[in-house]
């Protein structure tokens, strides 16, 4: 991770919240997409998830997203 920061320019911290987000739901990511993430949902609410549930109903769960 030092060393993504590094190349990016960014703190290792930085790096180390982003990261997960790439594990996100394909569905939530679609959601986001379309603008029907909840209104509680932005960039600094993601980053707080910790740790990010592996299942992707977890996921929509934890994040706000109704079933």
């Amino acid at each position: 991770m030092k060393e993504i920061a590094r190349c990016e320019k960014v703190f290792d911290t930085e790096i180390t919240l982003v990261l997960p987000l790439a594990f996100l739901a394909p569905s939530i990511i679609e959601d986001i997409l379309y603008g029907r993430q909840p209104e509680t949902l932005n960039v600094k609410s993601l980053k707080r998830i910790n740790p990010l549930p592996t299942d992707w109903n977890e996921q929509r769960k934890r994040l706000g997203f109704h079933q």
